[in-house]
């Protein structure tokens, strides 16, 4: 966010650089087809960046709900959307299960739709973004995807408590959750409610799966699977209820660390997994490595290739994020993190503070869910200064000690 002041949803990173090559350009103007289809980013429209795509990217009709219950609902809510010239007035329900085939959601539409851009493609090569908006809210899947999941044999994620010794201005309010009508605007969620999210959730996962095993088949029935780079990643993770959290917008380890599965041609080890830091930066160094692309100067991240091939080769000491606060009380502030392989590290920091007012310490070796602050305990305090040693270095800190 530093380089590309991009710190909202709504901020257009080419008022900083306007000059810089996206990844997406970088493989068109290798003479790749670029497409992006989908919620590849937000602003639709307004920030699609027409110099990184072959076409416009391209999304399906707008339409989140199913049953007939659920879809009047949502055409109520779009005739109000309508009237104050808003994308989306208000969300309906946080969860539905309709008795749907997979390509009627728009997300099957979304697989769809690039099914047919690899089938049209003949001998151009192609770099397709395909940006399934699930498991996002609202958790709508297909009921039998609902069905493989009892919530009586899954336990729930965790307790009802913020971690033991945690900021105050570490907890969020669940706006995003909150904003759905079958959800209350305050106070805690009641168990039925909560492992019903927990199962839309769960069944929107199942439902993804099954979207990418379609585009997978369809890289076999093509003979294309062992000459394509496959990449699957997520922006952000989810609370569910762990730590008395639900959604995003946290520096917690729920929050912040997301799925991420390369696979590609050359004969690297299949079906391995890696202990080492990586980052979504190095995503971009890391594709046109394993493309044949120079990797720009500018690239911020790291190529990961190195460990395609070893999984357990030394690597980054360390991983960071950050996320704005807005404190009733401080102001606004900043919540910076890092991990490495055995601790996570938070400094909260506001706009009328020279320097920190607070460090959470969690040590996920003694404590793998995160409850207990250990920031102030004297058995921490080397810990605590080897984080804020990392964090103070930076990510650049980071790379020179490779």
């Amino acid at each position: 966010p530093p380089t590309t002041r991009v710190f909202n949803l709504k901020a257009d990173f080419r008022q900083a650089l306007p000059d810089i090559a996206t990844l997406p350009q970088a493989f068109k103007a290798a003479g790749y087809l670029t497409r992006a289809l989908g919620k590849v980013h937000h602003g639709p429209g307004r920030l699609d960046d027409a110099p990184s795509w072959s076409e416009p990217c391209w999304r399906p009709e707008k339409r989140f709900y199913h049953t007939a219950e659920g879809h009047a609902i949502e055409m109520e809510l779009d005739k109000e959307a309508e009237a104050h010239g808003v994308f989306r007035f208000r969300p309906g329900p946080a969860l539905e299960a309709p008795r749907i085939e997979d390509g009627e959601t728009m997300d099957g539409q979304i697989a769809t739709k690039a099914i047919e851009i690899m089938e049209g493609a003949g001998d151009k090569p192609f770099f397709l973004a395909v940006g399934f908006r699930k498991p996002h809210l609202p958790f709508v899947a297909p009921k039998r995807y609902w069905d493989l999941y009892d919530m009586e044999e899954i336990p729930a994620l965790g307790h009802n408590q913020m971690p033991e010794g945690s900021a105050p201005w570490a907890r969020t309010t669940w706006s995003e959750l909150r904003s759905y009508m079958d959800v209350p605007d305050e106070g805690p969620l009641d168990e039925a409610l909560a492992a019903k999210l927990h199962q839309g959730y769960l069944a929107c996962v199942s439902y993804m799966d099954a979207l990418v095993g379609q585009l997978m088949a369809t890289l076999e029935r093509l003979d294309l699977r062992e000459n394509t780079i496959v990449c699957l990643w997520g922006d952000h993770g989810f609370h569910l209820g762990d730590n008395s959290l639900w959604c995003k917008l946290t520096n917690y380890e729920a929050a912040v660390r997301v799925p991420l599965i390369i696979s590609a041609p050359g004969g690297y080890p299949r079906n391995t997994r890696s202990p080492r830091l990586v980052e979504l930066v190095d995503l971009y160094p890391t594709l046109c490595e394993l493309a044949g692309l120079p990797i720009p100067e500018y690239c911020e991240g790291l190529s990961m290739v190195p460990l395609l091939s070893d999984p357990a080769l030394p690597w980054k000491p360390a991983a960071f994020s950050q996320i704005p606060v807005n404190d009733p009380e401080r102001g606004r502030g900043l919540g910076r993190t890092l991990c490495n392989e055995r601790y996570r590290l938070l400094e909260w920091r506001f706009d009328d503070t020279k320097g920190p007012v607070a460090f959470e310490l969690y040590d996920y070796q003694a404590d793998p869910q995160g409850k207990r602050n250990v920031a102030g305990e004297p058995s921490y305090a080397t810990a605590l200064q080897t984080m804020r040693d990392l964090l103070g270095r930076g990510w650049r800190g980071a790379r020179q000690r490779l």
